[in-house]
């Protein structure tokens, strides 16, 4: 997180293994297999400054015992990777309480991709927001129509064709 020029790289997956006793480990690359930089919205790093006080305070209390050695920007109160099984009952937790109790935490790619378009973004720039390789794909899988769209699609070619009559 490069809070000067307001990007985040990603470069790396923290994965953990299917089967019992397996645990958590870097991969060393993208799903996509190469690092992509993207810019979120200066909202974003008012969160992830809130995350580095909260972290900063947690190493203070922590002292000796703590251990961020992957330099992770979301840990435990010891710097310590957060568990799947954690992370995930705390978003069903919030998704319950704001009455999706079937989302999952892959579906905020589905609505970052949706509300970027739907907020004007051109496609390409949320191609390479979202690490696709082709803007087809990022359409095809993640960029769902609202009626809204629907609607500012319809008044735009209505305002081109009113445009050619004057």
């Amino acid at each position: 997180v490069d809070f000067d020029k307001q990007e985040i790289t990603i470069s790396q997956q923290l994965q953990h293994g299917k089967e019992k006793g397996q645990g958590y480990w870097i991969l060393d690359s993208t799903k996509g297999g190469k690092p992509r930089t993207i810019k979120p919205p200066p909202m974003a790093f008012d969160y992830l400054r809130a995350e580095r006080a909260k972290q900063l305070q947690n190493r203070l209390q922590a002292g000796s015992a703590w251990s961020n050695e992957w330099n992770l920007v979301f840990t435990d109160a010891k710097g310590k990777h957060l568990a799947f099984n954690t992370f995930w009952m705390r978003f069903k937790d919030v998704a319950k309480a704001i009455g999706r109790p079937d989302l999952r935490p892959h579906d905020l790619r589905h609505t970052c991709a949706t509300v970027a378009l739907a907020a004007g973004a051109d496609v390409k720039s949320v191609q390479s927001l979202m690490g696709h390789a082709t803007a087809s794909f990022t359409l095809d899988k993640y960029a769902h129509t609202s009626e809204r769209m629907k609607q500012d699609t319809a008044d735009r070619v209505q305002q081109y064709y009113a445009s050619l009559k004057a």
